[in-house]
């Protein structure tokens, strides 16, 4: 979920690929299934534009404003955090060394919030 998160908002600087490379490619996320269900009529158009790789940088843009205006980005924040945090705790319950079980959780932790 976390790549699906940096495919549509990633910084090319940062991720190495070109901004909204996965919503020119039209990939099917999580993310873009919740701003779907959730978009009206108007939002939905802009929506469509997902899966042209001739989508300009600004119409990138409005894809990710309507992502942002759905909710869809926090609530796929929000699960990746959840499921993070449920991890982290069935660590802790963990039959492991401690040692294994900071390495585990600083590795749960990378997966989760990474910038790349």
């Amino acid at each position: 979920m976390r790549d699906d998160v940096l495919g549509a908002f990633g910084e090319t600087q940062v991720t190495g690929k070109p901004v909204g490379d996965d919503l020119r490619e039209g990939k099917p996320t999580p993310l873009m299934a919740i701003a779907v269900s959730r978009a009206d009529a108007s939002q939905k158009k802009i929506l469509d534009l997902v899966g042209s790789v001739s989508l300009s940088d600004a119409q990138v843009g409005q894809v990710q404003d309507v992502i942002r205006d759905t909710g869809a980005l926090d609530e796929l924040e929000a699960h990746i955090s959840a499921l993070t945090d449920e991890a982290i705790a069935a660590l802790g319950k963990a039959e492991l060394t401690e040692e294994s079980k900071t390495e585990l959780v600083a590795l749960a932790n990378y997966v989760s919030w990474r910038v790349v």
